[in-house]
């Protein structure tokens, strides 16, 4: 009897486990075509957005050429308007000039025909104190002209000169501060020479005396003529006509 009990208990235990099989299989089966279903619809709704994404692009690019073209013509348009504008207004400027020179054509005549002869001297006389006049006054601007040249020239050259004396005097300094340091050396190759204890000590030192004072002959060279240099330079210095206010005060500038 507890056999059979047994056995009818384990196949009880059987079908339920079966039982929850098949309501699994069902559930995923269900569960995979649900996920099927959302996927197909994902995706259909995707299909739509895209083709409404497209449609809506191409309508604001129809939109935007369209905008475009009519502000191109709009352009254009003006751009004709205002030529027209300006070529009516470029004729009329012409014609209203034309009728002016005839009229005063017509005027001239009629006034030369009532002028007397006494007026006809007064105004050539007129006319050639004009023409003197203009005369004179190009002269005395072509005069001005070349004198600011002459003086930008001269200001141009002064300055060059400055800057030539002002490199000599630098060079002058530096050849002045290298002498000084080769009469130190000839001073120490001296005092070598004094107190040298032997032929050798002795026969070394007189050797570098007389490169030294080599050296300081030539270093004392070339700074006298630098310093000649520089003193032709300040003697040739051109005047500083930027400090001329006449004909006197116009010193070398230093």
């Amino acid at each position: 009897m507890r056999i059979e009990s047994s056995i009818i208990t384990s196949l009880s235990e059987l079908r339920a486990i079966e039982q929850q099989r098949l309501v699994e299989e069902r559930s995923a089966i269900e569960r995979q075509r649900q996920a099927e279903a959302d996927a197909r619809q994902a995706q259909e709704r995707a299909r739509r957005e895209a083709e409404e994404a497209r449609v809506r692009a191409e309508r604001e690019e129809l939109m935007r050429l369209e905008i475009a073209r009519a502000e191109a013509e709009r352009e254009a348009r003006l751009r004709v308007e205002a030529a027209e504008a300006a070529e009516r207004a470029r004729l009329q400027i012409a014609l209203d000039q034309q009728r002016m020179t005839e009229e005063m054509e017509l005027r001239r005549v009629e006034a030369a025909k009532k002028r007397p002869t006494w007026m006809v001297a007064v105004t050539a006389v007129a006319c050639m104190a004009a023409v003197g006049l203009t005369w004179f006054a190009i002269d005395r601007s072509s005069r001005m002209a070349d004198a600011e040249r002459a003086k930008e020239n001269a200001l141009a050259l002064a300055k060059q000169a400055d800057e030539e004396k002002h490199e000599a005097a630098k060079k002058v300094g530096m050849l002045e501060q290298n002498l000084g340091e080769l009469d130190a050396q000839v001073t120490k190759a001296q005092k070598a020479l004094t107190d040298a204890q032997n032929d050798a000590d002795r026969k070394r030192a007189a050797a570098e005396l007389v490169v030294a004072n080599q050296r300081k002959w030539e270093a004392k060279k070339a700074a006298d003529a630098a310093k000649a240099a520089l003193d032709k330079e300040i003697r040739n210095t051109p005047i500083d006509v930027s400090k001329c206010t006449g004909s006197l005060g116009c010193m070398p500038s230093k």
